[in-house]
């Protein structure tokens, strides 16, 4: 099964990134450009959300909580631009071992997504490790 990843962040040219990053592992990509949308992204159950922080109606730990009250297995990685040893520490709590400070470095991320690597076919439709 191809995991989901959810990418939330307000500002469209890091979202855009973001998805053709992990796109490249061809995985599957739902985008969100705030708290709202992401709710509703949430029900097609996504096996990593990377989340901003600062988003215009509320903040990623919204959706985090709310992961957290649905009780999906979706992993959380944090991406922000802040530096605040306060809000970084909050933000470690959200994700622990997963905060990423952008700009985010590609190895980075696909440490923290920790997915496994999609099946591929080979010629006669056998799946093949990826």
């Amino acid at each position: 099964m191809v995991p989901r990843i959810l990418i939330v962040d307000d500002h469209l040219p890091t979202r855009r990134v973001l998805a053709r990053l992990v796109a490249r592992k061809g995985w599957t990509i739902d985008e969100a450009a705030d708290v709202r949308e992401a709710l509703a992204a949430l029900d097609a159950r996504p096996d990593c959300a990377i989340l901003d922080l600062m988003l215009p109606d509320g903040g990623g730990e919204r959706i985090a909580a709310e992961i957290a009250a649905r009780g999906l297995p979706t992993r959380v990685v944090i991406c922000t631009g802040l530096c605040g040893a306060e809000q970084l520490a909050a933000a470690e709590a959200m994700a622990p071992g997963r905060v990423l400070s952008k700009p985010i470095k590609l190895d980075d991320l696909l440490a923290a997504l920790d997915l496994p690597k999609p099946m591929t076919r080979g010629p006669i439709g056998v799946p093949l490790p990826g």
